[in-house]
């Protein structure tokens, strides 16, 4: 251990910069190493109130204390935050350091990106999503009206500190909305760290160090995908894995579904597609379908969450992977096997969706 890190740093190499994940033991070795006179921080609520990352000498310069909601990730947030910075005087070298978990993180990067024409970012991500997926690879979305995600960027930020402490202060339906992003990650990498996590949710107990450990592997399986397509131009596309349809059902569900809950359904989901389309052994998706079943809750979301073929397809219609009736999904021909398939909006896709809705009945 060196300097506080717990493990050695990933070392991610960007257009826009490389840029290292380092990870920490103790948060005291956070709180020394990203309080400076230059840096500003834009800092989720809770981790305000219960947590002193932040030294009294440097409060004046925490910038906006923001509570997580889709009501934060809009263009009037991004104006509010970058006024603050002008009364502040944050110039073109500062540094802005986002302190939270997705919202907290899109609000921070886009400022950085927009403020100066640029300035540098440091990310602290407090939740497991944040921590296993989104920290990396510098994409961010912001909500116009009430469309979701319709103005991005890509900024790269110029470190990523992650406190293990973090995972063991959250809520289960936080740890699911993580899950349900380590499970897709590991899939595109390899078998035998997909089995090991599937053996960790079946024991339904949190483990900090099983969790940290997890954390670490999702980035890893994330690192190559992100270095090869940082911009998303194709490859990077199969990181949207499930999501076609975990949209479709947050989307329908008015958001009151868990990201991860409708992740670790919309994967299934693709994976029983892929099964019946002959790509996916039938083996394969047995094994990861009663690993997530019970972790993902599927019976308590088709029973709250049964929608008919029409909606379902309609709003897939709507995603932005569409080009008419046809939608590019993510299919699965096996662990680290993952592929994009053109499939039309049809009859045959809603019995796909209807079949896999009778398993979970």
């Amino acid at each position: 251990m060196v300097g506080g890190a717990l493990v050695s740093p990933i070392k991610i190499k960007s257009g826009g910069g490389d840029y290292n994940i380092r990870f920490f033991e103790n948060l005291k070795d956070v709180s020394k190493t990203i309080n400076n006179e230059n840096n500003f921080f834009i800092i989720d609520k809770y981790i305000y109130d219960n947590f002193e990352l932040v030294n009294k000498k440097y409060e004046k310069n925490i910038v906006s204390v923001l509570k997580p909601n889709e009501k934060i990730k809009t263009l009037e947030t991004i104006e509010k935050v970058a006024s603050q910075l002008v009364r502040k005087g944050a110039n073109r070298h500062s540094n802005i350091i986002g302190i939270g978990g997705g919202f907290v993180q899109d609000v921070s990067q886009f400022t950085s990106h927009v403020y100066h024409r640029g300035t540098n970012l440091t990310l602290v991500p407090t939740t497991l999503l944040s921590m296993a997926d989104s920290c990396m690879g510098g994409k961010c979305g912001i909500n116009v009206s009430s469309f979701k995600n319709q103005v991005g960027i890509f900024k790269s930020p110029k470190n990523i500190y992650i406190y293990k402490g973090f995972a063991d202060t959250l809520s289960k339906k936080l740890l699911v909305d993580g899950y349900g992003e380590i499970l897709k990650l590991l899939i595109t990498k390899n078998k035998s760290q997909t089995i090991n996590f599937l053996e960790y949710l079946d024991t339904n107990k949190f483990d900090i160090d099983a969790v940290n450990k997890f954390i670490r592997l999702s980035l890893l399986s994330k690192k190559p995908v992100v270095e090869i397509d940082e911009y998303e131009s194709d490859y990077r596309r199969i990181l949207n894995y499930g999501h076609t349809f975990a949209h479709a059902i947050e989307s329908l569900s008015k958001n009151k579904l868990g990201h991860g809950h409708a992740v670790g359904f919309g994967l299934n989901l693709a994976n029983f597609i892929s099964y019946r389309m002959g790509y996916l052994d039938k083996k394969i998706f047995h094994k990861i379908y009663n690993s997530s079943y019970q972790t993902f809750d599927f019976k308590k979301i088709i029973k709250n969450f049964k929608f008919s073929k029409k909606e379902f397809l309609k709003t897939l219609r709507t995603d932005k992977k569409s080009e008419g009736n046809y939608t590019n999904f993510i299919l699965c021909a096996g662990y680290g096997d993952l592929f994009i398939k053109k499939i039309k909006l049809d009859d045959k896709l809603a019995t796909f969706i209807d079949e896999f809705y009778e398993l979970n009945v």
